[in-house]
């Protein structure tokens, strides 16, 4: 999630606020990647969320496909920078 969110910066995520929007943070267990952390670019009612990196070598939509919403585990509402 460079440049937004790097090594050593921490995430406050909550399971209470889970109404998704686009350009949401969320935690998601996905089944190839494990859990990650990604913004949310497009929702359907029936495929669920589709995600994306904010990176430019992070994977890609296409490549993640559409994660269906009992995969997202929670929702970034917070994002504190390691200052070192």
């Amino acid at each position: 999630m460079q440049p937004f969110l790097r090594s050593g910066d921490y995430v406050l995520a909550s399971r209470l606020y889970m109404k998704i929007a686009i350009n949401d943070l969320i935690v998601v267990n996905h089944p190839r990647y494990g859990r990650i952390i990604k913004r949310v670019s497009n929702i359907s009612h029936t495929l669920g969320v589709c995600l994306s990196g904010d990176n430019a070598e992070s994977v890609t939509s296409e490549e993640m496909g559409w994660v269906d919403r009992a995969q997202v585990d929670a929702k970034v509402i917070l994002s504190i920078k390691d200052k070192r």
